[in-house]
């Protein structure tokens, strides 16, 4: 029986993209994106943004939502129509509305609205009282500028002081023929993956990388490439760090 997940993988496949790509493209996080092509519905957040997934999902593969939100109250038993026109949804210009969700974007808009006023108001009034206590002083005396003799500060990094400058790498996370493991990405001190990896995914692709953290569970059960060239070795423990300043990885 052809399921929801299996739908959206050959809707991905037919558009030559990735997990990775979808997960970029419509700001899920790729571990959602995984969940929802393995049917994991309960690993995801209520049926109202599983529906929003699914319906970016589509969009980004361009494909017509229906057969795919149909497949899913299949699949849940949650049958749910659209409060205005009474059919199921209504697919128009790639997107697709229920009033509910439509009444939460303007509540939404409004709050962000009121907020961003509010924001530059207080920096209108900060800004006048910084010009008026600014009044009166003394003036600043001009910056002493360095001479090409001075000494670098102490807390230049030995990369500034050498005239080096850092290049950001790729790098793909794949596992190996029927395996699987845990694996967790933090990539320049934001989390890019977190979740399940198995040989059926595919690989995870990772671009202009500076600096990564990478935690796997089962370290024999995966490869890591870098740059399309080297095999990076994975420690047994499965905690390590790659830096764009690693000759090797």
């Amino acid at each position: 029986m052809t399921t929801l997940g299996d739908m959206l993988i050959e809707a991905r496949k037919q558009a030559g993209l990735s997990a990775h790509d979808i997960a970029q493209r419509t700001r899920i996080r790729q571990v959602a994106i995984h969940a929802l092509e393995a049917d994991r519905h309960s690993d995801l957040p209520v049926s109202g943004y599983v529906r929003g997934y699914i319906l970016s999902y589509c969009k980004i593969c361009g494909v017509n939502p229906e057969s795919y939100l149909e497949q899913y109250e299949r699949q849940s038993g949650n049958n749910r129509r659209d409060a205005i026109s009474g059919a199921p949804y209504d697919y128009g210009g790639g997107l697709l509305a229920r009033k509910s969700e439509h009444e939460m974007t303007l509540r939404v808009v409004l709050v962000a609205a009121l907020i961003i006023v509010g924001i530059a108001a207080a920096l209108f009034f900060l800004g006048q009282r910084g010009d008026d206590s600014s009044q009166g002083l003394p003036p600043v005396p001009a910056e002493t500028t360095l001479t090409a003799d001075a000494e670098p500060e102490e807390n230049q990094s030995s990369d500034e002081e050498n005239g080096e400058e850092l290049t950001a790498f790729s790098f793909t996370i794949e596992a190996r023929s029927g395996r699987a493991s845990n694996v967790r990405v933090v990539i320049d001190g934001n989390e890019a993956f977190n979740g399940s990896l198995s040989s059926s995914d595919g690989p995870l692709p990772f671009d202009g990388v500076y600096r990564a953290e990478l935690e796997i569970e089962s370290p024999d059960n995966v490869r890591i490439i870098r740059n399309d060239e080297d095999n990076i070795h994975v420690p047994d423990h499965g905690e390590f760090t790659l830096t764009a300043g690693d000759a090797d990885g």
